[in-house]
């Protein structure tokens, strides 16, 4: 079963996303789960990029606004999940 098979069959609609590296891994993430239609929340306190190429993290992080992307920091991720409990 695929990850998104998982997260639909647990009716997960929102990913947090965090990780390594900002210009690689977490942007092919979070575009991917943007193009299957997830709401995507990517945690700006939780990333750091490579960044081989002066400003490849930048260049990535709009391009992961552009296509839909919410940004926050764990703080204000866990008082919205929280307060919502």
């Amino acid at each position: 079963m695929s990850l998104d098979e998982n997260l639909s069959a647990l009716n997960i609609r929102r990913l947090y996303v965090g990780g390594l590296a900002t210009d690689y891994c977490v942007r092919s993430s979070v575009l991917d789960a943007l193009s299957a239609g997830y709401d995507v929340t990517v945690l700006v306190d939780a990333i750091a990029g490579v960044d081989i190429n002066q400003g490849d993290s930048v260049k990535a992080l709009e391009e992961m606004r552009l296509a839909g992307a919410s940004f926050c920091t764990i703080d204000e991720a866990v008082r919205k999940v929280c307060s919502k409990a």
